[in-house]
């Protein structure tokens, strides 16, 4: 089965018009234009040319709630439709978009690097990348990004929005709007850097009859952005080839995208390049058609390095005549590996060539099908249980439902929140964990499930039982300690209660909210002009339609 998806922009229940949406039955079939609820539990959508579908919630495997500009750009089927390849990434080996630089064609920016290099070459910790290109949305309308980094990061499309924290060190969510133009290419730079410890970025977006995900690779284009010049970068097949002035990869680079590696440089790579004294490094993916060991040939005079999937197969960049170099490694058919070959030219009529030869065929160049100038990121990683990762703010319940509203007082009866926030309290009874700071990964292994007690920001957890927090002062009692106070400037986290790794019993749906709130459902209905929530660990309370913004059936397997 799959999962069932409804991302409510409006009323739920309630029969809106103008609300730009998607729907997709459990059979496959897709639907886009205007959709509201009709009749309780059906859904209309009236795509173009005023052709209408009705599609009984019963049978839904998807739908999205938007507002729109019109419903011109609406067509049957899915909605995305350019044929973008991703953006250009500069990976820098220090903050501040400096030292040694490594580009490469990255297709979406989902990553989850945690203590890992981000590539082969680049350091664990201190590093900063730089994305550029052009953004093309599929339907006008208004458009939400949202950016989540860890440690800084910054999103600019030209001077339409700019989102995001730079200075910050424990990581960020932010979000911003902005209306679009369907078909019209918005510049787009997002900028990253990371300081020490966990590495990540997520950029994602939501719109007319799209739900939140991750930007998509078919509607980003990759360039290289300068004050001077912005270059496209044409071509899918292939791979990104990196020409520097130099022997060192260093420095300033002319980029292209080259078909094959099959060059004799008696020629100049690009006018005024020179032939001679300069280095190249091709980046991309492969995906071969067969399964089995494969054999790579690369010819060159002044020796190459070869990657693969990670592998360095061959390390003979050095000085010499020209010879030919080969590698073999065991691959799997139609499985994307990541591909990285490197050459230097110090004297004109220098050579490179890079052939294949598959299980069971002749040797042969390596076919332009096969590759891919961009580069696919791996699945992100799932935090163990039990961790707090970089927690958003809030009151935690011990089902999982999270309100991201700050805490002004707490006793043994009632959280209370600050401002006009809904629900105003939640029963002390219900509450498992209170995070007043956003929690850094160094300190994350301190707060297990099992453990109750404080995290203060200096790193120290010290074991306890919640008592109050009452005019900005945290209270426990400490079996060690006796009852002590604390600042709530000084903590990062109280821990009061075991968080279950299941949604209650009763919960349906899974339902975030506007403002970040993640909650779990027994009921969502229609009240008058309100919504009306039940969340068995939270309570029955109501809310503004514009707050609720995706609801997921609980039990079935996500799309």
């Amino acid at each position: 089965m799959r999962m069932v998806k409804f991302i409510l922009a409006g009323v739920l229940g309630l029969g809106f018009l103008l609300q730009a949406g998607t729907v997709r039955t459990l059979d496959q079939k897709t639907y886009s234009g205007h959709v509201r609820f009709v009749e309780g539990d059906q859904l209309l959508i009236r795509g173009p040319q005023a052709r209408e579908v009705r599609v009984p919630l019963a049978q839904v495997r998807f739908a999205s709630f938007e507002p729109a500009a019109d419903a011109v750009g609406f067509e049957p089927g899915a909605l995305m439709n350019g044929n973008g390849t991703g953006l250009l990434g500069a990976y820098y080996s220090r903050p501040g978009h400096k030292g040694a630089v490594v580009y490469r064609v990255d297709e979406t920016l989902d990553f989850q690097w945690g203590h890992d290099r981000p590539m082969v070459d680049l350091n664990r910790d201190y590093f900063s990348v730089r994305w550029t290109g052009f953004l093309e949305c599929p339907v006008s309308g208004e458009y939400t990004f949202f950016l989540e980094a860890n440690d800084g990061g910054q999103l600019q499309m030209g001077e339409a929005l700019k989102l995001g924290e730079w200075e910050g060190q424990l990581g960020f969510a932010a979000k911003g709007k902005v209306r679009l133009t369907a078909g019209v290419r918005y510049p787009v730079r997002l900028d990253f850097y990371d300081n020490y410890g966990e590495a990540a970025v997520r950029w994602q977006w939501s719109g007319p009859g799209i739900a939140k995900a991750v930007v998509p690779r078919n509607q980003l284009y990759p360039a290289l952005v300068t004050p001077e010049l912005t270059q496209p970068l044409p071509g899918q097949s292939g791979l990104l080839a990196c020409y520097y002035r130099n022997r060192f990869f260093f420095g300033d680079v002319l980029l292209r995208v080259d078909p094959q590696i099959l060059f004799h440089w008696r020629q100049e790579p690009a006018p005024g390049f020179g032939t001679e004294n300069f280095s190249v490094r091709w980046i991309g993916q492969l995906q071969p058609a067969l399964s089995g060991e494969h054999k790579f040939h690369l010819i060159a005079d002044e020796g190459v390095r070869l990657w693969l999937g990670g592998q360095l197969l061959l390390d003979q960049l050095r000085n010499q005549e020209r010879a030919e170099f080969t590698a073999a490694m065991t691959l799997a058919r139609n499985q994307r590996y990541d591909l990285r070959v490197e050459a230097v030219a110090r004297q004109s009529g220098s050579a490179c060539q890079m052939h294949w030869s598959e299980p069971g065929r002749a040797k042969r160049l390596l076919p332009t099908q096969s590759l891919s100038i961009s580069t696919a990121p791996p699945p992100p990683a799932k935090n163990p249980a039990g961790e707090v990762i970089a927690q958003a703010v809030g009151a935690y319940t011990w089902g999982g439902s999270h309100l991201a509203h700050a805490v002004v007082s707490a006793d043994d009866t009632a959280v209370r929140f600050a401002g006009d926030r809904v629900p105003t309290r939640i029963s002390t009874v219900n509450v498992a964990r209170l995070v007043f700071q956003p929690v850094a990964e160094q300190h994350a292994e301190k707060v297990k499930a099992d453990r109750r007690g404080v995290l203060l920001k200096n790193g120290d957890f010290v074991e306890g039982k919640f008592v109050s927090l009452v005019d900005g002062t945290l209270t426990i009692d400490s079996a060690l300690f006796g009852q002590r106070e604390y600042g709530v400037l000084e903590v990062l986290l109280m821990q009061m209660a075991r968080i279950s790794d299941k949604p209650p019993a009763g919960a349906k749906f899974k339902a975030r909210m506007e403002d970040g709130s993640v909650l779990h459902l027994a009921q969502c209905r229609a009240a008058g002009d309100k919504l009306e929530l039940e969340d068995p660990t939270v309570g029955t309370f109501s809310i503004e339609p514009s707050r609720l913004s995706e609801i997921r059936r609980l039990g079935v397997a996500e799309d």
